[in-house]
């Protein structure tokens, strides 16, 4: 196969089929559609049960300027198979910090009234924002870089719970 080089540019098919890619791209950009019509998806029943849960954590940061590794931030959506936008369902959480052995670390516990004082409104809807830290003198000294923690969420209504497990969060020495 040889290319026409003396000329620099694409043969009249290729020129023309590129031509109709761009054109079509285009013109599906500029398409729109009246979404006026549509009622606004509803909010889950208060009564829906959370199926899985969305747990993410900050990097975590030495807050007291000790050189250790204290504090993180996490946020939880609970969600449920039926609906898209997450459910704001009561309950407690339990956040438990474990070494790669599951030898436990530290724990936080938070009760129905202290989890809805953690309630907040992000782009999907509604979570719940929490503060994780090793206060007391010395406790954010752990012997390990690395740790896994777990968030285990009890529904109010007594109905089955949720655990997720993040593995690889840092704490110890901050570098």
């Amino acid at each position: 196969m040889s290319m026409n080089r003396s000329s620099g540019s694409a043969s009249p098919p290729r020129s023309r089929g590129l031509l109709a890619c761009v054109l079509l791209l285009g013109l599906s950009g500029c398409m729109t559609e009246d979404k006026s019509d549509r009622p606004a998806p509803q909010p889950p029943p208060p009564e829906t049960p959370a199926s899985s849960m969305v747990l993410s954590f900050t990097p975590t940061e030495d807050s007291d300027g000790n050189g250790w590794l204290d504090t993180t931030y996490a946020t939880v959506y609970l969600f449920s198979d039926r609906f898209a936008a997450p459910l704001d369902v009561e309950g407690t959480f339990r956040f438990e910090l474990t070494d790669s052995q599951g030898r436990p670390l530290a724990r936080w516990d938070f009760s129905i009234d202290e989890a809805a004082q953690q309630r907040f409104i992000g782009p999907p809807g509604v979570g719940r924002a929490f503060r994780l830290a090793l206060t007391e003198p010395g406790q954010d000294e752990l012997p390990v870089r690395a740790a896994n923690m777990t968030c285990t969420f009890q529904p109010a209504s007594g109905g089955p719970g949720l655990r997720k497990t993040i593995q690889g969060l840092m704490f110890g020495r901050a570098r």
